[in-house]
């Protein structure tokens, strides 16, 4: 972890524990006295893991190792620390200075300006960077896979490349590999032109839409011959644009409102867009590579009541958009409010390109029977009176109801039973013919049990009267069973005890 101090001085934090040997010392003001870990020109890297005092120092966090400091104070315009363990501290004065933090710390890079790598910049000021971001992608026509680290300045928004190769000794090196100038040089009225810069550096991978910031499995993998085709996408408050590397522009999109924030969201299974929040409370969706329109999103109106003050004074363009469709919009640098843009599903249907869900299903050759409108006990005496869709819509709408508008009205009324009499469901035809399988539109289901084989199939009208009362004179054979062997069983128990009982006095009598 990185810690950017006022005076340029960079804080090189590591997570772990002191050890309870370690004899803390915090005599002096300064760090003269720590020793040298690495030294690049005028930046070093000094250890100061003997200065660590506190309560913190028992408890295993994020400790205090190292200062990076420089021959002289500067103001950081840009810190970035990848998950590979290479860290990018850009300074106002054009300066940058790359760290090995992981394999030592050393100080592997120390440019004094990076105004010689654009020198036809735009504007008469210092050329600094003011956003930075650690890759691994194939570079032109490799055929392999690199560290670049993307850098994008001031004066008309310039991206700089920079090469992060191994050495023969075991570490790394930096190279300045190659830029792209003026990726926003439109200005406004009487702009200063050093204003116009670059916010934002986002790369994926040109396949799959994943991002392609480089990750430690990724960083492992390079010696496997690992290939990542790429595209970068940056933003400014003006413009966006997808490039192929080196410099190939493959689109460009002018944004009317100030862009504040962009970023990647993966919609389901479908693929990756680009939402954009502005200036105005819209979040609007672009694809990618075309960075053509897609929708914009109003934000409801008691949220931009809450978010308007942040996105009119630019503390909004500190804001992130996730992935998974959240937003958290900066109100100030201790609040933030946390949207969501994908709970719209009317939104979510135009980014899908589709016009319905995907859960309606409709079978045009299935022809719906129409309702009984009378009881069950009718029904089931054989008494058979059916609703027709006339009925049903003069009890809804009364006798002067418009015709339907929607596609799926007429469908229902081409498979009803007034639109195919000759189908005869209860309209003097008997029952519903068996329909052709070749008409089904898909194959009939094979079922067990059904027909007259199934003794738990329920009975037509017309049998179900006979039904029950089968059931009814079967109830009755069963109870008069019942009867008849009760009656059978206490006439012998009543004798077997007449017997006993006869039996016990005769003996008793002659002294048996």
């Amino acid at each position: 972890m990185l810690v950017g101090l006022a005076n340029g001085t960079v804080v090189i934090s590591k997570f772990g524990k002191v050890p309870t040997s370690n004899q803390a010392s915090a005599s002096g003001q300064d760090y003269h006295g720590c020793p040298t870990q690495h030294q690049n020109g005028d930046a070093k890297i000094i250890n100061i893991k003997d200065r660590i005092l506190g309560s913190f120092a028992s408890s295993s966090t994020f400790l205090p190792l190292y200062l990076l400091q420089l021959g002289s104070q500067d103001e950081i315009s840009c810190l970035k620390m990848s998950n590979i363990g290479f860290a990018a501290i850009a300074y106002k004065s054009g300066k940058l200075v790359v760290c090995d933090v992981s394999r030592g710390p050393a100080v592997i890079f120390n440019e004094e300006s990076v105004a010689k790598f654009v020198p036809a910049a735009q504007g008469e000021g210092t050329i600094h960077i003011t956003t930075m971001e650690f890759s691994i992608m194939e570079y032109s026509q490799d055929g392999y896979s690199s560290i670049i680290l993307m850098a994008g300045t001031n004066g008309g928004g310039n991206l700089l490349l920079f090469k992060i190769m191994p050495q023969g000794n075991g570490g790394f090196g930096v190279e300045f590999t190659d830029k792209t100038v003026n990726l926003n040089y439109r200005m406004l009225g009487n702009e200063d032109p050093m204003t116009s810069k670059l916010d934002q550096i986002i790369p994926i991978n040109a396949t799959t839409g994943e991002s392609a910031i480089a990750s430690l499995e990724n960083f492992q993998r390079l010696a496997t011959g690992l290939v990542i085709p790429g595209f970068i996408i940056t933003g400014s408050n003006r413009d966006l644009r997808v490039l192929k590397l080196p410099r190939t522009k493959l689109s460009h999109k002018v944004i009317d409102d100030k862009c504040l924030r962009c970023g990647i969201i993966r919609v389901r299974d479908k693929g990756i867009v680009l939402a954009s929040l502005v200036k105005t409370g819209f979040i609007k969706f672009s694809s990618l590579p075309s960075l053509s329109d897609i929708t914009d999103i109003k934000l409801p109106k008691e949220v931009y009541r809450k978010v308007q003050e942040a996105l009119e004074s630019g503390i909004a363009s500190k804001s992130d958009i996730l992935p998974n469709g959240e937003v958290f919009v900066r109100l100030s640098e201790t609040e933030l409010v946390n949207l969501c843009s994908s709970h719209d599903d009317s939104k979510l249907r135009k980014l899908h390109k589709e016009d319905k869900s995907t859960d309606l299903l409709f079978n045009e050759n299935a022809i719906i029977p129409p309702r009984p409108s009378v009881s069950a006990m009718q029904w089931a005496k054989g008494f058979s009176k059916f609703t027709s869709v006339e009925d049903l819509a003069f009890l809804i709408a009364g006798p002067n109801r418009k015709p339907a508008k929607h596609p799926e009205s007429r469908l229902a009324h081409n498979i009803s039973p007034e639109a195919n009499p000759q189908q005869g469901y209860g309209f003097g035809g008997g029952g519903p013919p068996k329909p052709d399988p070749k008409d089904r539109g898909y194959a009939e289901p094979v079922r067990r049990g059904t027909g007259s084989s199934n003794p738990y199939a329920i009975p037509t009208a017309g049998s179900f009267m006979r039904t029950v009362q089968d059931g009814l004179d079967s109830v009755e054979e069963s109870v008069n069973g019942y009867a008849s062997n009760m009656s059978e069983a206490m006439s012998e128990g009543i004798d077997n005890q007449k017997k006993s009982m006869y039996g016990a006095a005769f003996k008793s009598k002659f002294g048996f």
